[in-house]
């Protein structure tokens, strides 16, 4: 469970959690670190509770006629083809499954294998992009389901991990995520030098992860 404490000039604490599944505190400036820990243990039932609503519901689809599936923010209309060869396309809005069998297991099978194949090459060409910007490297980026996070740096090891739900994302979110995560290669907490290095490649960061949850 990721923390992120600021201090404020206010008269209450305030507790949230971020659509990516961190835990932001805003608390009065002078507030000790016994105070905070206090704080979190008063809610934790309540935290842990909302962590597991942090994701979008737009994440969760299936893969019936007509249903509704969001790919990079864009929100597509199902469509189920039996066919002689199998493959996906997007056209018009549609995400087009083309099938030999009409069966659920298989469908399903195709547009993970399709998913997949573009989460790595999106993944790769943003996180490229970023490291190549702010001259910085990585031994190597990982994609891995993760419930109460979209993106994790270890930083000693110099390895990223992204979310496989991040794909469901607009391509503006999951850069922000990424200069996120390269910034912690540099800066292991959410001091000010941090947030000053995202705003130095991003200064529209905090804009892109005011991500609504019907997109």
């Amino acid at each position: 469970m990721e923390v992120i404490v600021n201090y404020k000039h206010i008269k209450h604490n305030r507790i949230k959690i971020d659509p990516d599944g961190r835990v932001v505190l805003s608390v009065r400036i002078g507030t000790s670190k016994k105070e905070i820990k206090e704080l979190l243990e008063k809610y934790d039932g309540w935290i842990r509770k909302h962590l597991d609503r942090a994701i979008d519901d737009t994440l969760i689809y299936d893969l019936s006629e007509n249903s509704s599936v969001y790919i990079l923010g864009n929100k597509y209309i199902v469509r189920i083809i039996t066919d002689t060869k199998e493959f996906i396309e997007i056209v018009d809005g549609f995400l087009v499954i083309h099938t030999k069998v009409y069966d659920d297991i298989r469908i399903s099978h195709l547009f993970e294998n399709y998913l997949s194949k573009l989460r790595y090459n999106t993944y790769k060409e943003t996180l490229d992009k970023y490291l190549s910007l702010t001259n910085l490297s990585i031994s190597e980026f990982k994609i891995r389901k993760m419930k109460r996070t979209l993106g994790k740096c270890y930083y000693d090891k110099k390895v990223i991990v992204l979310s496989t739900t991040l794909i469901h994302k607009p391509i503006d979110y999951i850069e922000a995520i990424c200069i996120h995560e390269i910034a912690h290669l540099i800066y292991p907490n959410h001091q000010k030098d941090f947030y000053n290095f995202i705003y130095k490649y991003m200064p529209d960061y905090k804009i892109r992860l005011k991500h609504l949850k019907n997109i």
